[in-house]
């Protein structure tokens, strides 16, 4: 229901008309002669600035009353809005003192209101404001990140004073309400900051008094503007939850564990504009509240876990988990994959080219990856590879850099978990592409490919755990650039053999003959030279020996390399290879351009299905064979993989989990196929009474006590606000509206922001009861709430 609006004009200069009027709700839990009733007594407005912003509350002098804290851009500075309820002097709900013009009763603050103002010089405009007691004192401190780029605590002294300060220069922060949080993130009791930025979060960790470890910094998916602590598995420990506007599952979850935060995990979701966590203690679930990207529709939703699939089923799409890599420069870096903490499950490795370190991304016990562990390295490392080079159970990381024009091997501490700065490798001059050999096929030891560069043209040497080196030359150069360096037995003689792919040159094999000696074979696929994307082997024909597969237009196939005898004049013969297909898997449709192809083994070897990449409109296909033999694509899924770099399956010992790797420039996503995935659960849904809705923001607070959350809605194109209530059908209902005033000039100029901007939820009037508290134009209002039982009438 609504209520009439008293329209009292009192001046040409207010911005618009406010009305003092009384609000009243009844609650859910009582019905008839005792029912219990709420509702919001006549506004309060408190004059500050215009553009005033980022409301914050506090109990700035720690005497039990809720203080306001706003952002003044115009003036540079803060306005603290200190509590005088129960103050001498202070008669907030009594009659206000008689002002010397009728205009002073709107645009001044009267002697006896409810909070006094005091001002806070910044000489900056905040972007981000966050409140809370950082240093033990019970005082709480304010924090704030400016248009300086710079994030600055204001710590609360004696007698109010805010002199003493600590800075730190961020460079990328970004404005918003959800920007910047001071909550205990490693739950050691001492509440630490993070501020948001535009491709990672920082978090500066608590040491005690005011000090601070340096920020960790954690990349974080592109387009994130807010972020929010929420205990999502409800382990007794904040996780972080990022969200992307209007964009197709732009929510990403961040879990904490002992030690650190983990990978992201991607939440299938619609298009949201701005959505709001908070955690349901009545239900014991986490719910969120969510504006729809066309800005007119409210809902609410449950998060919860989908099981896993039944073993027929495994190649649904579980968990999406994203691992972000360091921003580089450069076109191509190092990144690879192996199991460094010996747990089963294959950890990443990434170079940061431009800074010169290595990030190790090592598996948790959530089935997930940690922060990096960061290691001093060489620069511009363009590739990486890990083997038991000394077959002594120890681990080497092999570093090729372009930079430095070397290969570099550092040793892997397992126990420790701590890398060694890399020693060069000798004897070897402008290396191009590497990879690593284990023993068997071919080769008696573990030992190290290199295609390089020398005065004869270029070479391909193979590098021992004893630093003993074959290397074997061949005249003139190479055409273009390699761009990888794979090992496979292309022939089928068990022999490994080396390919070097070009991008848009032949393909280029080196056909082992004995242990380290090759021959030279030039190979044209069927359908013309390799265009890039990521080649595989397996056994797609079920023959039991792999093949080579590789992408071609819309369409993957498997090779395998065939020779023919040729005669001559000299009656001489020799062999002419070429490659052969063996097998083709054609995408979903004609317009597709796959880019890679891998088949999925399951945990006894056996290949089951093969995933495809279509980069067109980047997804993830699955194909089976039908009953004729035929491979079809059987589902598809939208992934968030910029520039596919890498498909491949990926190490998962002791699990009947599929984990296949979609790896990007700036990322790699692992999709848990057949596992659990996070599922939003629809609860309920309400569009806004207003006839062209936009809705700015949602405040939610159970204000009756009845263990369901009341949201109040802010709608700017009718200046609204909306109260709605969740009921235990999962619908909602609306329990009130109201203007929050009627649209008009101010100093004769038209609405420049949204109107209302801001709300927050607190009890400022100290009778334990939550108030309501808006921003609107130059101008704090609060509705006081007030609580009954009996008939509507009684109060």
């Amino acid at each position: 229901m609504s209520f009439p609006v008293s329209k009292v004009r009192a001046a040409q200069a207010v911005a618009c008309v406010f009305g003092p009027f009384f609000l009243l709700f009844t609650s859910l839990i009582a019905q008839g002669a005792e029912a219990k009733h709420w509702g919001f007594g006549p506004l309060e407005m408190f004059p500050i600035e215009s553009q005033i912003q980022l409301v914050s509350p506090l109990d700035a002098n720690n005497d039990g009353l809720s203080d306001l804290i706003v952002s003044n851009p115009r003036k540079s500075e803060l306005t603290l809005l200190l509590n005088q309820t129960g103050h001498e002097g202070a008669n907030p709900e009594g009659n206000r003192q008689v002002l010397k013009n009728v205009n002073d009763g709107v645009n001044r603050l009267p002697p006896d209101a409810r909070f006094k103002t005091k001002s806070i010089l910044i000489q900056s405009r905040p972007k981000a404001l966050a409140t809370g007691a950082l240093d033990q004192d019970a005082l709480p401190d304010i924090i704030f990140y400016d248009d300086r780029e710079t994030l600055t605590v204001l710590w609360n002294g004696k007698q109010g004073a805010w002199s003493e300060k600590t800075t730190w220069r961020v460079t990328d922060g970004i404005p918003g309400l959800k920007s910047l949080m001071i909550k205990d993130l490693n739950m050691d009791a001492l509440p630490d900051i993070a501020l948001l930025g535009e491709s990672q979060v920082s978090i500066f960790y608590n040491k005690g008094g005011r000090a601070f470890d340096q920020p960790r910094n954690i990349q974080i998916p592109s387009g994130v503007t807010s972020f929010e602590p929420v205990d999502v598995n409800q382990d007794h420990q904040l996780d972080l939850v990022f969200h992307v506007p209007n964009r197709k599952d732009g929510l990403y979850i961040c879990l904490r564990n002992a030690r650190s935060f983990g990978n992201f995990i991607q939440v299938p979701s619609i298009p949201f504009a701005k959505v709001f966590w908070q955690h349901d203690t009545y239900h014991g679930k986490v719910q969120m509240f969510a504006i729809s990207d066309h800005l007119d529709q409210l809902m609410a939703y449950e998060l919860g876990l989908r099981p896993s699939a039944k073993s027929t089923e495994k190649t649904d799409s579980g968990a999406l988990q994203m691992i972000r890599f360091p921003e580089f420069s450069g076109i191509k870096r190092g990144v690879c994959w192996a199991d460094m903490n010996e747990d089963g499950r294959d950890d990443c490795l990434v170079s940061d080219p431009d800074a010169g370190l290595l990030n190790v991304f090592l598996s948790n016990q959530q089935e997930g990856w940690d922060e990096p562990r960061i290691f001093p390295s060489l620069t511009g490392v363009q590739e990486l590879t890990v083997m038991d080079w000394g077959r002594d159970g120890g681990l080497e990381v092999f570093l090729l850099s372009k930079d430095e024009d070397q290969i570099g091997h550092a040793h892997w501490d397992s126990v420790s978990k701590i890398m060694s700065y890399p020693e060069k490798l000798p004897s070897l001059s402008k290396p191009l592409v590497m990879q690593g050999q284990t023993s068997g096929a071919g080769h008696s030891s573990p030992s190290l490919v290199v295609l390089h560069e020398n005065d004869q043209g270029w070479a391909v040497s193979t590098i021992g755990s004893e630093l003993s080196m074959q290397t074997q030359s061949f005249q003139g150069s190479l055409k273009g650039i390699p761009e990888r360096l794979m090992l496979h037995d292309l022939d089928q003689d068990d022999r490994v053999d080396c390919l070097v792919f070009t991008p848009y040159e032949p393909l280029i094999c080196l056909r082992q003959q004995t242990e380290g000696i090759y021959e030279t074979i030039e190979l044209t696929p069927p359908g013309g030279s390799w265009q890039g994307g990521w080649a595989t082997s397996g056994d797609l024909d079920a023959d039991g020996r792999s093949e080579l597969i590789m992408p071609f237009k819309n369409m993957v196939r498997a090779y395998n390399m065939t020779s023919r005898t040729l005669s001559n004049d000299t009656d001489a013969s020799t062999l002419d290879w070429a490659l052969q297909v063996v097998g083709q898997i054609n995408g979903p449709s004609n317009a597709s351009s796959l880019r890679s192809g891998v088949v999925l083994e399951d945990d006894e070897g056996a290949a089951t299905h093969v995933a495809l990449f279509d980069v067109s409109g980047s997804r993830l296909h699955v194909a089976e064979q039908d009953s004729k033999g035929v491979w079809r694509v059987i589902d598809g899924q939208d992934m968030a993989v910029n520039e596919l770099v890498r498909l491949q399956q990926l190490e998962n010992e002791g699990s009947q989990e599929i984990l296949l790797l979609c790896e990007g420039k700036d990322g790699a996503t692992v999709n848990t196929m057949g596992g659990q995935a996070p599922l939003l659960k629809a609860m309920g849904k309400q569009r806004s009474m207003a006839r062209e809705a936009r809705l700015q923001s949602l405040l939610s607070a159970d204000f009756d006590q009845d263990g369901m959350p009341e949201v109040f809605a802010l709608e700017t194109s009718e200046h609204r606000v909306e109260c709605f209530q969740l009921e235990p059908d999962q619908s909602f209902s609306i329990l009130n509206q109201w203007s929050v005033f009627e649209k008009r000039s101010y100093r004769n100029q038209g609405v420049a922001f949204p109107e209302p901007k801001e709300g927050i939820v607190a009890d400022f009037t100290g009778d334990g009861l939550l108030d309501l508290c808006l921003i609107v134009h130059d101008r704090v209002i609060l509705y006081p709430q007030y609580s009954w039982t009996g008939t509507k009438s009684a109060k």
